[in-house]
């Protein structure tokens, strides 16, 4: 059953309002739950036919990338255009309590609260790891280098706080972004977290990591993100 997006948000995205929107938003539980799926009006009879038509998966990839298409124009009249790259089956995963794969990895993960204590070490990671507002990042040091880290992305709508890792190419396939978000998974669940990983569907390694260290799978979601003009490269 489909249900209508907060009206509220819909308004605001008519008028502008938004740099990014989610018109809409489906997600398949593992425990077998009825789905949730979430539209804007302006697109409800689009996702009413898609579900009529793909009820038995609706995760279906060339059945999604037809549903990208087909809101397309909708969307594009709101002043937005549809990222199709970023438009991607996620898998979500929860740990609610540390484990004997945890605390292995966990071990040779160091916890920074400051920039100031990885100052002096090469690091070639994209993101150079930066605690911000009293969170911490876990890091990997080998020899001096920074190579993988592990850090909080956001708090989601049910309290669990997200995280998301980093591991610089060089150093990748040698078990140090398994190791980065053990430490920091370790670390929050001692201070009584619940935490969330999420991560793509066809990332192969990074939900290795989640099934390595005894994450539970809690389903499926996609998320069909659109922003503000047009998106030149599709």
């Amino acid at each position: 059953m489909i249900i209508h997006e907060d009206p509220f948000f819909e308004e605001a995205a008519m008028n502008g309002d938004f740099d990014v929107i989610v018109p809409v938003s489906i997600f398949v539980p593992s425990n077998g739950d009825e789905p949730l799926f979430t539209a804007y009006n302006s697109v409800w009879d689009i996702c009413e036919a898609y579900e009529a038509d793909n009820r038995d998966d609706l995760m279906n990839p060339d059945a999604l990338a037809k549903l990208c298409r087909d809101i397309t124009p909708a969307i594009r009249e709101m002043g937005y255009d549809v990222d199709l790259k970023g438009s991607r089956v996620i898998l979500e995963y929860r740990i609610n309590s540390t484990n004997e794969s945890v605390e292995k990895y966990a071990q040779h993960a160091v916890i920074i609260r400051s920039y100031e204590e990885i100052r002096e070490l090469e690091c070639p990671l994209l993101h150079v790891p930066d605690p911000e507002d009293g969170n911490v990042c876990s890091v990997v040091i080998e020899n001096g280098v920074v190579c993988s880290s592990a850090d909080i992305n956001d708090y989601s709508d049910d309290d669990s706080v997200e995280i998301n890792i980093e591991t610089a190419s060089a150093y990748r396939g040698k078990g140090y972004g398994t190791i980065a978000t053990a430490g920091l998974i370790r670390h929050l669940l001692n201070d009584g977290n619940t935490v969330a990983y999420n991560c793509a569907e066809k990332n192969i390694s990074s939900s290795a990591i989640a099934k390595k260290l005894g994450m539970t799978l809690q389903g499926k979601s996609f998320n069909i993100i659109c922003y503000e003009g047009e998106i030149t490269e599709k």
